[in-house]
């Protein structure tokens, strides 16, 4: 299988998420979403998870969703579902991505919550995360 979703901790840059050709700094979007109260939101868990190829349950025999983050799943059993995900906001084409969280989602997928905190950045946020 082919994993396109992939993590990474460059010494240099902290912590970036890489989805196809895009990257997206985190730890620029912790300060932006830190610097910026705002309403939280509910993401639900099992369409999400479905969604971004955790659960791939859904898919026929033999198919695979394109996308499928790594996950280390003894990471996962240990993180915080009180903890925010971070959601990004794209405008072309315009849609919602998850750019932090995916161990916390795994976690609360395989321990059946139905529903998780995000934290949404705006479409000029996310331009401004957004390195490629």
């Amino acid at each position: 299988m082919t994993t396109l979703t992939t993590f990474s901790q460059p010494a240099d840059k902290g912590q970036v998420f890489v989805y196809f050709g895009w990257r997206f700094d985190i730890d620029a979007a912790e300060r932006l979403l830190n610097a910026t109260p705002r309403t939280g939101h509910r993401i639900e868990v099992a369409s999400t998870a479905r969604v971004t190829g955790i659960d791939a349950s859904g898919f026929p025999d033999g198919a695979v969703p394109l996308t499928r983050p790594r996950i280390d799943t003894d990471h996962a059993m240990r993180t915080d579902l009180c903890e925010p995900l971070m959601v990004a906001t794209l405008t072309d084409p315009e849609m919602h991505l998850l750019i932090d969280g995916y161990h916390r989602l795994y976690r609360a997928w395989h321990e059946k919550v139905t529903d998780l905190p995000a934290l949404v950045l705006t479409a000029e946020e996310t331009r401004v995360i957004r390195l490629t």
